[in-house]
């Protein structure tokens, strides 16, 4: 499966963003991002990019501070992004940042994982649990041949079964 991670390419963000990287990896899952160079302009290259995804992650982390007010806006690249990932019909997974209060207007009553930066863990467990799903669904649908066993796996549910073609010899 692959995944285009939306996220802020602010260096105080650079470890976090890692981090929920590392987490994806950790169930085989290729990233996809805007970071790498590319010749053609940039909406261009990320809608082509998100195009190419399984599903989508955006991180929302705090950009500013909002005036008069104890909550934090965050990178409109990553609303954009999210938007158009929910135009294509692709699952999304939300990240965001405690204190960040709006991550984009029709499709903002959608559910997300809350992190607070200083204690990873609780929402660590949720991304891996949502990770696992999403895994697993993907398991159940596929099929897996195997020509030197002559075996056909098939995914069903939390097992796997398998069916064996017996040659006649």
């Amino acid at each position: 499966m692959r995944a285009f991670v939306a996220h802020s390419f602010l260096p105080a963000d650079k470890d976090l963003v890692t981090l929920f990287e590392k987490m994806l990896e950790a169930f085989d899952i290729i990233v996809i991002s805007g970071e790498k160079p590319s010749t053609e302009p940039i909406s261009d290259k990320i809608k082509e990019r998100i195009e190419s995804a399984d599903f989508f992650v955006g991180i929302f982390t705090r950009k500013g501070k909002k005036q008069s007010e104890e909550s934090y806006y965050t990178s409109g690249w990553v609303i954009d992004e999210k938007a158009y990932a929910i135009a294509k019909g692709k699952k999304v997974i939300l990240l965001v940042e405690e204190g960040v209060d709006e991550i984009g207007g029709i499709q903002g009553d959608l559910e997300y994982i809350s992190f607070n930066r200083n204690n990873l863990a609780p929402a660590m467990v949720k991304f891996a649990a949502v990770l696992w799903e999403l895994s697993r669904k993907a398991l159940a649908s596929t099929v897996i041949t195997s020509d030197a066993l002559n075996q056909e796996f098939v995914g069903e549910g939390l097992g796997l079964y398998y069916e064996l073609d017996l040659l006649e010899a």
